[in-house]
């Protein structure tokens, strides 16, 4: 066997190879992503803000205005302490701004006489 067809036996035994990983990955692959939750858990409501709002802002004006929204997501994607009503926001002032389609942390809100 010349040296030329040595060269083009073992690249295509490696090529070989290579395709027989990949589809024994892929493969892997697929059964992992089937066995995982399709929606990251149970769905919640929680508030989200429809527009930056400034520190230090009065949220009464903001829930009148509609700036508020209640939208589902899993379970897994709820941060601690979020706010799940707009009722929880009257009365409220925020300490620190709130960036549209961020949820509302009541970390974030205070009550002011």
């Amino acid at each position: 066997m010349s040296k030329g067809r040595a060269v083009v036996v073992v690249v295509a035994l490696i090529l070989a190879l290579a395709t027989v990983w990949v589809s024994t990955y892929s493969r892997g692959v697929q059964k992992y992503t089937r066995e995982l939750p399709a929606s990251g858990g149970e769905m919640i409501a929680v508030v989200v803000s429809k527009v930056d709002i400034p520190a230090m802002t009065h949220l009464n004006e903001l829930i009148k205005d509609g700036d508020f929204k209640r939208i589902q997501v899993p379970e897994t994607a709820v941060v601690d302490g979020a706010v799940t009503s707009v009722h929880q926001l009257r009365d409220t002032w925020n300490d620190v701004a709130i960036l549209a389609g961020e949820q509302v942390p009541v970390t974030r809100i205070v009550k002011r006489s």
